[in-house]
């Protein structure tokens, strides 16, 4: 999961680099997954963003699925 993170982080959340992005790790419908959450500056409180799951294919990630619905993170019983 850490190497998923550092992909995202690099490659994907560098297009917003005012945004300051944290991933916490978890599990959606079976699936391997990441609660996001994003705060619109560097000195700015994080709020809940969404939900990306992963699909493995072989022990490599196959895909990611992004549901950028805050309510999501609370569903799963995580810290806002």
């Amino acid at each position: 999961m850490e190497s998923v993170r550092v992909f995202l982080v690099v490659a994907v959340f560098r297009a917003y680099p005012t945004v300051r992005w944290q991933l916490r790790s978890t599990s959606a419908n079976g699936r391997p997954a990441f609660s996001v959450y994003c705060a619109s500056s560097p000195e700015g409180v994080c709020e809940p963003f969404g939900i990306q799951t992963l699909r493995l294919c072989a022990g490599k990630v196959g895909e990611i699925t992004t549901f950028t619905v805050p309510a999501l993170v609370s569903r799963f019983e995580l810290p806002r």
